[in-house]
C-alpha cells in the first residue's frame, strides 16, 4: 500500500502546546488500552494528508457529543519520520503505521506500537515523533482564513 508524504495528529487541547509553540510528547504518547482489531499493537489514531480536504476533515472531526475534537488544531508530521522509526533497528517490528478507512472517515489511520514496548521507549518514541512535527496549526489561524 502507498502512503502520501505526510500525516496530521489533532491537537485535542491547549495544554499539548508548549509556551513556545511547540507540540508535547504527551500528543504521541500510546496509552490507549491493547486494540481489539490489531491484538498485541497500541494505535494511536492519525489522519493520512492525502489531499488538503484532509485537513479540513480533521478540524471538522466531532466527538460522540457533538463537540468539537481537536479544539487546539493539528500537528502535521512527515511519513519519512515514521519509516525512520519503523526501520530502526531497536523497533524493528515494534513500530508500524496503517491505514484503517472510517465509514466517517476516509483518511483515517495508526501508528502502531508493540504492546510489549517499555515505558521508556514509548516516551523516547513519543519525544522524537513531537520534535520533528513538521508544522502545527492552530485552530484559530485556521479558522481565520
Amino acid at each position: 500500500m502507498s502512503y502520501p508524504d505526510y500525516l496530521i495528529r489533532g491537537i485535542p487541547n491547549q495544554s499539548f502546546i508548549d509556551e513556545d509553540d511547540l507540540v508535547s510528547a504527551q500528543l504521541f504518547y500510546f496509552n490507549k488500552p491493547e486494540s481489539v482489531r490489531s491484538p498485541g499493537y497500541l494505535e494511536e489514531s492519525i489522519n493520512w494528508h492525502d489531499d488538503a480536504g484532509a485537513i479540513e476533515h480533521t478540524f471538522d472531526q466531532t466527538k460522540e457529543d457533538g463537540t468539537v475534537q481537536f479544539k487546539a488544531g493539528i500537528a502535521i508530521l512527515s511519513r519519512s519520520e515514521l519509516d525512520r522509526l519503523k526501520n530502526n533497528p531497536r523497533l524493528k517490528n515494534r513500530f508500524d503505521y496503517e491505514r484503517c478507512c472510517l465509514p466517517t472517515n476516509q483518511y483515517h489511520g495508526n501508528m502502531l506500537l508493540k504492546v510489549e514496548a517499555s515505558t521508556q521507549l514509548k516516551r523516547m518514541i513519543a519525544a522524537y515523533l513531537a520534535l520533528n512535527v513538521s508544522q502545527i496549526i492552530k485552530r484559530e489561524d485556521y479558522e481565520s482564513q
